[in-house]
Parts: C-alpha cells; structure tokens; sequence
C-alpha cells in the first residue's frame, strides 16, 4: 500500500511540476485538395473514416481551387518545406516548433533538464528499491536524451555559425 501511495504521489508531482512535457498543442495535420480531384475526395474519405481514434491530432482540409487564401496558404506551406507537391492532395503535419532549430532544441534540452531534476526530487522522497529503480531508469533515459539533444545542437551551431565572426 505504501508503494502505491508513493507511485501516486510521484504522478501527482511529475504533472504539476512537469506542465511542458505535454504537448502544448494538438498536431496538426493539413490536407490540401482540390473540389474536382478524385483521390483527394478517397484521402478525405480515409481520414475522416481514421480521425476519432487520434483526439490529439486536428485534421484539417484545405480546398485550393476555389478558395484563394487557402491556395496562398499551400503556396506558403510549399515555400517553407521547400517540398515540390506536384499538385494534390498534399499532406502536411507538424507540430509547434519555432522554425530556429537552435531555439527548439534548447528547448527540447531544457524539458529534459526539468524532467531530470523532477525524478531526482522523487528519489529523494524515498528509499523502496522498487520505487527508486524505476525512477532511476527514468532519470537517466531524461540524461541520454539531453545528451543527443546537445550534440545535435552542438552540429547545427557549428553549421549556422560557419564564416560568421563569433
């Protein structure tokens, strides 16, 4: 019962202290098509057959022949990935990132840090070896991931800041 109690306790802390660790947003998941296309309509239908059994995932359809705004928008989307779609239907998810890979893995390395800290401070509420082991389990899969998040981070900058006076 004790194990229980502290296996609770622990839960309760990693979501209040760790609010960043889920996702701040849906993914996002963008379907551009055209009114007259019949494979977009066979995509749409196959979405749309799938889409209550992924509640964190907002789909969203896009329709470029008839709508201008939705057609910049694709144009934009295109521009950014620099994808060559080759017409529709098109598909794009994403997820929040700020576009700067230095910013978003600094990111990602801080989310790893707190998360780290989170499982220490629950090891420190106890001394049961079967609470601990899992925890520590934990704890150093949050190390391993800052680590490769640092060395990725450590290639981009190194790329960005080629020729550039630092």
């Amino acid at each position: 019962m004790k194990k229980i109690k502290i296996l609770l306790v622990a839960i309760f802390m990693m979501l209040l202290f760790l609010p960043n660790v889920k996702a701040e947003e849906n993914l996002k998941f963008y379907l551009f098509y055209q009114e007259s296309c019949p494979h977009c309509h066979d995509e749409m239908e196959f979405i749309n057959s799938i889409k209550d059994e992924y509640p964190t995932v907002d789909f969203v359809f896009y329709e470029i022949s008839l709508n201008e705004m939705n057609y910049n928008f694709y144009n934009k989307v295109l521009k950014k990935t620099k994808i060559n779609a080759n017409g529709v239907p098109f598909t794009v998810a994403y997820f929040a990132t700020t576009g700067d890979p230095l910013a978003d893995l600094s990111e990602d390395m801080a989310a790893e840090q707190k998360a780290r800290a989170v499982y220490e401070n629950l090891i420190d509420l106890t001394n049961d070896p079967d609470v601990i082991g899992p925890l520590l389990w934990l704890r150093q899969r949050e190390i391993v991931h800052f680590a490769r998040f640092k060395e990725l981070f450590e290639i981009y900058e190194k790329e960005f800041t080629k020729g550039q006076n630092k």
